[in-house]
């Protein structure tokens, strides 16, 4: 009789031990390895096999991995500031006459004659249309038949020469902080291969206050130089 009571009281210890290892895995989320370690939960309470075993069993979907480490985690090199985007001008840059003002609206003049590039000294027939935009007056000039060279005079102040890149991201255009100048004179600053369109000139205002900008010459494409 003995014996057996004694054989009895191994058995619930035995039992009692199993069990509570079995439910602080079930509470922990741990799980013993191959080399009988504890394996340690994440931060969710559950072990990543624990978490593959649930997802099989219950059919559900995987999640994909972030390949976002921090919101501030971005590396864009050279840094600019963020600024609200009224009107982005490359929505209209290589765009027809019918496009442009779909866009833009009927334009409040228009004009047509010719226009001769300085750099090839070729006359070509224009079009030119006076349009309001967000950004301030705008002047697009229609060569062979698209928006081929822009002129924008913005609304808010700027300085020159300190204030170009802040100046042509008000009309939409991308622009790091470092931003090589072409070329350049007292009166103006040449920008080339701004956010894909071919030039970019800042010009001051000679006739109210040349430390400011006056307009901005956008030129869609090297061939309209």
């Amino acid at each position: 009789m003995v014996q057996i009571l004694s054989l009895f009281a191994v058995f619930v210890f035995l039992t009692g031990n199993f069990s509570s290892e079995s439910r602080l895995n079930e509470v922990t989320g741990g799980h013993h390895d191959e080399a009988g370690a504890l394996e340690e939960p994440n931060a969710s309470g559950l072990t990543e096999e624990r978490k593959a075993a649930i997802i099989k069993e219950y059919g559900l979907p995987k999640q994909k991995p972030s390949n976002v480490s921090s919101i501030f985690s971005y590396d864009f090199g050279p840094s600019f500031t963020e600024r609200q985007i009224l009107f982005n001008v490359k929505m209209i840059t290589s765009k027809t006459e019918v496009e442009v003002t779909k866009m833009l609206g009927v334009p409040y003049s228009s004009e047509t004659g010719k226009w001769t590039s300085p750099s090839t000294e070729r006359t070509m027939p224009i079009v030119r249309n006076l349009y309001e935009s967000p950004v301030g007056a705008m002047s697009v000039m229609f060569i062979d038949g698209i928006a081929a060279r822009i002129e924008i005079k913005p609304t808010e102040a700027f300085s020159f020469p300190n204030g170009a890149i802040q100046a042509m991201r008000a009309v939409g255009l991308t622009v790091l902080d470092d931003a090589e100048l072409e070329s350049g004179g007292p009166h103006f600053l040449d920008f080339i291969g701004i956010d894909g369109v071919y030039a970019v000139r800042v010009v001051s205002d000679l006739e109210v206050d040349p430390d400011s900008i006056a307009y901005l010459e956008i030129i869609a494409e090297e061939r309209f130089k």
